[in-house]
């Protein structure tokens, strides 16, 4: 039976996934992040357009040639000064090392999780296989490390090991809205990891001084951050409080101000709920609910950040058998959104998805398992299908662009013409992973409160 589903996944991934999946497309955020390592690494600025175009039009097979196209590279100053190491490598090698580092970074992920939340590996493996794995290897993108440093800071702080918890907060910090959240948690209210946590900040601090000059540190932090979550307000793809405010008529900058106080709430709500949770779930609780109250909203949030959820809900539904915490993790197992890309890798979404329902909700029976899942992907291969028939539409000139701009003005005119074509359908779409970390916040905040009610009438 095994060899059989194996060759059939296999037919499968050879023909119409192969057909589905563009090969140049891979990893395709990795280029402006390798080339803004190499900019970094000459002592250019990495967040303006030249020479970060010159670089990407270089070794870049999709990006277009001849026109003023730059993606941006939005990384922090110490992420660009890690990026500039790598940027010595040739990019092609870059390439294949990045794909296995991140399914390496996956598969640690799930061993740890497995440990901290008392679930079996494979049930865990099956909710990050595809909304971790698959969400971050696509694209090159860095989520993946952030997530595995969030693992990584969980487990350290149930287990009392200092060395891998400030690997595990710096890695976090990779994304920084992610990671954030989870270092103040600590160093507000883990004393005995509160020095660990001060160090990684000022090694990170260190590291972005050494990468790049004072004036480009506070050229990101006053218009690159501003300016790359207002290109991507009219992404459909967003799952950000700033694109629905602005969809509902707010204008960018009270969309993105509310977004901002939005994001702040959230992430002081998770760190004072998660305190108080961990009486309930242990001290892994303190990062892992930090992060996922943040995932609420903010400025800037797409799918591939959304696996940062899954620790919370985890850790919930293998110490408490809360079935609002499994529902959320079998939600968040697949990015419903990608439905374009999702139809690559089908077989393996229906896998990871039918293997988490029978993990969490056994007594529904494999029939009627099947039939949910049978429906939930047939409902997303039609919106692929659907989509795929929409032309892209052109974009017959930039603007003008001056090598001082910074690197969002061409990101903004392709998001503004080419992402929001399937609004309706996007909206749908996120459903399903919006009430999945509201349900994740719901359940830790009932839990910490049940515990604090307990300990008083006791």
């Amino acid at each position: 039976m095994a060899a059989a589903i194996a060759s059939v996944t296999l037919a499968y991934l050879l023909t119409i996934g192969r057909a589905s999946f563009q090969p140049k497309t891979f990893e395709y955020d990795l280029v402006p992040f390798y080339c803004g390592g190499a900019v970094t690494a000459a002592r250019h600025d990495p967040y303006l357009v030249e020479p970060l175009r010159t670089c990407e039009h270089a070794i870049g097979p999709v990006f277009r040639k001849g026109t003023q196209l730059v993606v941006p590279d939005p990384l922090p100053a110490y992420d660009q000064g890690a990026m500039a190491l790598v940027a010595r490598l040739p990019y092609p090698f870059v390439q294949w090392v990045w794909f296995a580092l991140e399914v390496a970074a996956c598969a640690a992920s799930a061993v740890l999780l497995a440990r901290v939340c008392g679930l079996p590996l494979a049930t865990v493996a099956g909710t990050l296989v595809v909304s971790d794995l698959y969400t971050s290897s696509i694209l090159g993108q860095v989520a993946a490390f952030s997530t595995f440093g969030l693992c990584l800071t969980g487990w350290s702080l149930a287990h009392g090991r200092r060395g891998p918890l400030a690997i595990g907060l710096a890695l976090g910090m990779i994304e920084p809205h992610l990671g954030l959240p989870a270092l103040l948690g600590v160093a507000l209210w883990s004393a005995p990891a509160r020095g660990i946590a001060f160090c990684v900040a000022a090694a990170l601090g260190i590291v972005s001084l050494v990468a790049l000059p004072v004036p480009v540190i506070l050229e990101y932090l006053t218009r690159v951050i501003p300016a790359h979550a207002l290109s991507e307000l009219n992404n459909q793809d967003q799952l950000s409080s700033a694109y629905a405010l602005h969809a509902f008529g707010a204008n960018p900058g009270l969309a993105l101000l509310l977004a901002k106080v939005n994001y702040a709430l959230a992430v002081v709500l998770g760190i004072l709920v998660s305190r108080r949770a961990t009486a309930r779930f242990g001290a892994a609780m303190l990062p892992f609910g930090a992060t996922a109250f943040a995932l609420l909203g903010g400025p800037f949030l797409h799918v591939t950040q959304i696996a940062a959820a899954l620790p919370a809900a985890l850790l919930v539904a293998g110490r408490s058998q809360s079935h609002p915490a499994r529902a959320a993790a079998a939600l968040l197992a697949v990015p419903w959104l990608n439905f374009a890309t999702l139809l690559a890798v089908l077989p393996v979404v229906i896998g990871a998805l039918y293997l988490t329902l029978r993990a969490f909700f056994g007594a529904w029976g494999a029939p009627r398992t099947a039939v949910l899942v049978a429906v939930a992907t047939l409902a997303e291969a039609v919106a692929a299908v659907f989509v795929a028939q929409t032309c892209v539409r052109a974009i017959p000139s930039y603007g003008r662009v001056l090598p001082n701009d910074l690197a969002e003005v061409t990101w903004k005119t392709i998001v503004d013409l080419q992402q929001h074509d399937h609004v309706v359908l996007a909206a749908v779409a996120k459903l399903p992973t919006e009430l999945a970390v509201v349900a994740v916040v719901a359940v830790v905040s009932r839990e910490a409160f049940r515990a604090r009610g307990s300990r008083a009438s006791a």
